[in-house]
């Protein structure tokens, strides 16, 4: 890992913590639990030169996630000093393999929804309110709530209800028996999460020109002329995850806009930056 650290911008490495065994899942006791398989986190290092400046939601991690990633920034400072790591809980995807009594899921989520779910995995009650679980993510209470509307969707998790109503609290679903509340009778409408999810998309959709502007900019700006192939070889290493993986489609188009602005200008196939460099 030292090497893989030492080579510098975009680097992708695995983490292996201490006593890790396998992938985090809760267990089919009473008692959940987590176990992390053996270099469970994959750390992408991009430099600021190039990563567009961005509002990040909050987000508290699981205690032992959050442990290897400070000892991954630690390692990072001491062989890349004065350089620090500042690390981007609400970013990237995570890999779930979940035990149950009858059945096992396999699944591809946000930060957001994992760190939800080890919450039942890290509190020492089975039974857990939305607030609680909001302030064991230390996140806001609606995007905790659109995470926990997930994994009822998905039957993950269950309301339980007081006798009178008055208290609602949630638990994992350990066995399917054919009669679990159905959208209707939650108190979390899965249904204002598919809106919440929908007008979301939208948003990210009218703010995905803007960032692939910064990112070409962040490329422009640190050579005095460069080629279109140079440009989409340099943002393919600066968005190797699957998730913000650019087309050629949207890099022309973010050229031509950024052109027709006069922020850049391209001769003989060869582009420039009409913008100082700070």
């Amino acid at each position: 890992n030292d090497q893989k650290i030492s080579r510098g911008r975009g680097v992708k490495a695995p983490v292996t913590p201490p006593g890790a065994t396998s992938s985090p899942k809760p267990s089919s006791s009473s008692s959940n639990s987590l176990e992390y398989e053996n270099k469970f986190l994959e750390a992408t290092i991009i430099s600021k030169e190039f990563w567009p400046e961005r509002d990040e939601d909050e987000l508290k991690l699981p205690t032992q996630v959050a442990q290897v990633a400070e000892l991954y920034s630690e390692q990072y400072t001491k062989l890349k000093a004065p350089r620090v790591l500042k690390l981007m809980p609400s970013l990237g995807k995570v890999h779930l393999e979940i035990e149950l009594e009858d059945r096992k899921l396999d699944l591809e989520v946000t930060p957001f929804q994992a760190s939800c779910l080890a919450q039942f995995g890290e509190a020492a009650s089975d039974q857990l309110t939305l607030n609680d679980i909001a302030e064991g993510m230390a996140c806001d209470l609606d995007l905790c709530r659109r995470a926990l509307a997930f994994w009822l969707q998905k039957k993950v998790i269950k309301e339980v209800k007081s006798v009178d109503g008055s208290i609602i609290s949630y638990c994992p679903l350990e066995k399917l028996t054919g009669e679990e509340d159905d959208e209707h009778n939650m108190t979390i409408s899965l249904a204002d999460n598919n809106e919440d999810m929908e007008s979301a998309l939208q948003g990210q959709k009218a703010a995905e020109s803007k960032k692939v502007e910064s990112y070409i900019m962040g490329v422009v700006l640190n050579f005095k002329t460069v080629t279109l192939q140079h440009i989409k070889n340099m943002l393919k290493l600066l968005t190797s995850d699957e998730n913000i993986r650019l087309t050629d489609r949207q890099i022309m188009d973010a050229l031509d806009r950024l052109a027709r602005n006069g922020k850049i200008e391209c001769r003989d196939g060869r582009y420039k930056s009409l913008k100082k460099k700070r």
